[in-house]
């Protein structure tokens, strides 16, 4: 932040004291390329069970810009929707996810030379036999602004994990092979979202100010100003 015009404060013995700075009402709080998700599915049982399939999305991120937490699960919603994954708040302030393994796989069969055509085949992943896996892959970003660095799961879920009952599955296999009814098929993050992202103050430099210590480095700092984060699914404000 330079100033319109040179003044010669110390040679003419004239002090300065900032009156007005502007700066922006909200943060970017979230950086291009940086809050993405990916769904990765795994079948198997083509060809009577000798072929496996992987299949993931590409990593879909969310445009840069300043979010609540409901414009961010809005836009999430918007990418996975398709693939019956649904992101939602809870009463708590809390963010879940429900999914519903009910995605059916269509491929073409074909055996060139001998001239014999497989009819299509359809697996389904709620006929357990054919999946072998499911995940839902987060940026480390986006998983920390929603709470999801750790999850709770369904009771019924949680039981089967704790006495081990399908050894050492990762934890979305565990959702799949446990839940019993469409309800089990749901996980929400042990932690309230932080929407600030971490960022807590907003610093402000000029030029024209002597340089100060900030951390363990000189720096021309004109102010330091506190981020709030009105109400749990509120934007952040430099306040």
């Amino acid at each position: 932040m330079s100033l319109p015009e040179m003044i010669d404060a110390e040679n003419s013995r004239k002090h300065i004291r900032v009156v007005n700075v502007n700066y922006p009402q909200t943060i970017e709080n979230v950086k291009e390329k940086k809050c993405g998700i990916r769904l990765r599915y795994y079948f198997q049982g083509f060809r009577g069970g000798s072929e496996r399939l992987h299949y993931q999305t590409h990593m879909m991120y969310l445009p840069a810009g300043h979010y609540s937490v409901k414009e961010m699960l809005k836009v999430l919603n918007m990418y996975v929707e398709e693939y019956d994954v649904t992101f939602v708040l809870q009463r708590g302030g809390r963010v879940g996810v429900q999914f519903y393994p009910n995605l059916t796989y269509v491929r073409n069969l074909s055996v060139g030379g001998d001239g014999m055509t497989y009819s299509n085949q359809m697996v389904s992943s709620t006929h357990k036999a054919t999946i072998t896996g499911f995940e839902i892959v987060m940026t480390d970003h986006l998983t920390y602004m929603l709470g999801l660095t750790e999850w709770v799961v369904h009771p019924v879920v949680q039981e089967a994990i704790d006495i081990g009952a399908y050894g050492k599955t990762y934890p979305m296999m565990f959702i799949l092979m446990a839940a019993k009814l469409p309800e089990h098929y749901t996980f929400y993050g042990k932690f309230l979202p932080d929407i600030s992202n971490g960022i807590t103050e907003f610093f402000i430099y000029c030029d024209e100010v002597e340089q100060c210590t900030v951390g363990d480095v000189k720096a021309r700092l004109l102010a330091i100003v506190p981020i709030n984060v009105r109400g749990s699914s509120g934007k952040c404000f430099i306040v």
